[in-house]
């Protein structure tokens, strides 16, 4: 009995402490896409990945944990990628509607969301300076209200 629960601990730890893969895992579809082709790169880093007639794409990267650039050439968006990362990508043509599923869509649908709300008027300095001075302080305390948000 002893061995018995020697050896599913021995086991349990090998399970446990198994390394993440040494790359990441990127698919998924972008719906009427003009390109042929889409790249995800950083500063050291750059792959280009076909994209099928249908629209589907799937491709695996040796890469370093952090942020990097998804283009079709004319459109873009920001991705956070790490190895072990399973991350399913679904969007528009012009990368403005993505969603993000699999491993890695949590830190990726947060970026999503944070870019999308800073292109609205609130984060636009020129939006305040025209208001008259009670706009203006409703305004303000939107932005505030916005960041806690955050």
């Amino acid at each position: 009995m002893k061995k018995l629960i020697v050896l599913l601990l021995i086991v349990s730890t090998i399970i446990s402490c198994k390394e993440p893969k040494g790359y990441a895992s990127v698919s998924g579809s972008i719906e009427n896409i003009e390109s042929p082709e889409i790249t995800i790169s950083s500063k050291s880093f750059s792959k280009t990945i076909q994209i099928e007639e249908n629209g589907t794409f799937k491709d695996t990267l040796k890469i370093e944990k952090g942020l990097y650039t998804l283009s079709d050439g004319k459109n873009k968006t920001l991705l956070f990628l790490a190895n072990g990362y399973d991350l399913k990508i679904n969007s528009n043509s012009d990368l403005s509607d993505i969603q993000f599923k699999g491993k890695g869509n949590e830190s990726n649908s947060y970026i999503s969301e944070r870019v999308q709300s800073s292109k609205t008027d609130i984060f636009n300095p020129k939006a305040y300076f025209s208001l008259e001075q009670d706009a203006f302080d409703l305004k303000i305390k939107e932005f505030e209200l916005s960041l806690i948000h955050i």
